[in-house]
Order: C-alpha cells, then sequence, then structure tokens
C-alpha cells in the first residue's frame, strides 16, 4: 500500500504485517530532521488509523467492532459457568459440546470446572484441557504430549501442537475420556 503524508513529503511504502500496519522508509523532500520526519509519521498514522476505522466491522447486535467481518464474539456478558457456555452456541452444536462435558466431568469428577481463556476449562492446579466450539468441529486442547501419546488413535481426526479438532456428530467418547483422565493422572496439561 502506498500513502501520501498530508505535509511535504514524497511517497511512502507501508507494509501490512501482523501487528498491522508498519512504516518502512520515508522519504521527505527537504533535509532530514527529526522533527519534520515525525511530523510525517505523525500524518501517516494518523491516516492510517482513518483507514483503519473504515475496514472494521460493526456487530449489529452489541455494537463492537472487528478486524473479521462476522468475527464470532459474545454480545454482553461472557459466559461463566461451562453450561452458560454451551446454551450460547448455536443450537445444533449443543448435544455434542454437552457429550464433550459429561464425557470429560465424567473421566475426571475432582477437576474444577472453569472458563478460561473465554473456554470450558478443566483445572486441578493447571488447566487439564480445554475444549471450544468451532464452525465444523470442536476443538479439545489436552496439549501437545497428549497428542503425542495417543497419536495412534487419533488418525480419523485432524491434530495440530496440543489440538484435536473433532467433527461434530463423530465424538469418540471413549477416547475423550481416556485424553483426559491421562492428562489429569500424569500432570501433562494444555
Amino acid at each position: 500500500m502506498r500513502l501520501l503524508c498530508n505535509d511535504k513529503c514524497q511517497k511512502v511504502n507501508v507494509t501490512e504485517g501482523k501487528s498491522g500496519p508498519s512504516i518502512s522508509q520515508i522519504l521527505h523532500k527537504e533535509s532530514i530532521k527529526k522533527i519534520s520526519l515525525l511530523t510525517c509519521k505523525d500524518n501517516l498514522i494518523e491516516n492510517l488509523n482513518k483507514q483503519k476505522e473504515n475496514k472494521m466491522w460493526k456487530c449489529p447486535k452489541c455494537g463492537r467492532e472487528f478486524k473479521n467481518t462476522n468475527q464470532g464474539h459474545y454480545c454482553g456478558e461472557k459466559p461463566k459457568t461451562i453450561d452458560e457456555y454451551i446454551e450460547a452456541q448455536d443450537e445444533d452444536k449443543r448435544a455434542d459440546l454437552r457429550l464433550m462435558h459429561r464425557v470429560i466431568k465424567t473421566a475426571i469428577p475432582d477437576a474444577e470446572e472453569r472458563i478460561s481463556w473465554s473456554m470450558p476449562t478443566f483445572w486441578k492446579q493447571h488447566n487439564i484441557c480445554h475444549f471450544v466450539a468451532a464452525k465444523q468441529h470442536i476443538g479439545f486442547y489436552p496439549g501437545a504430549q497428549a497428542i503425542e501419546e495417543f497419536s495412534d488413535q487419533l488418525t480419523e481426526y485432524k491434530t495440530s501442537k496440543g489440538t484435536i479438532r473433532i467433527p461434530y456428530g463423530k465424538i469418540k467418547a471413549d477416547l475423550v475420556a481416556e485424553i483426559a483422565k491421562w492428562c489429569y493422572e500424569t500432570g501433562h496439561h494444555a
């Protein structure tokens, strides 16, 4: 993207990075002085902020603004319990989420239930495992060691470091329970 400063500057190269736009170089017609550069940089940042404001998506329910259109979020108060979390999800996902909750709760009954990182979490002196509703799957987060330990049983699921993506309707309750119990007993956790 190329921008012009409101001052006497020439074109300025701006690149988009993970943390947003950054100024890669500033070319000024006049002699390069700190004050001139700061004025130029301030003008550029102001222009970038104006552009950024125009790109934000506003939720029609709660009025919050987000970088991504239709970004998933909680309108209003965040859930305080796992049951509240499940009730806030789409109806077609709730049965599978209730099953995950019941299976993990049965496998590790001494674990405390919490919402941590906006996810249902089972905790006992540390986070044991989490799960979360996604569009096409349930994200189950038992940690990297669990993925490694159970890799031969997880072949039909997509996995990555610490994450198992379980498609809706394809929960293997015995496997989920075994993984949760293993995490609890070994101290390997999310």
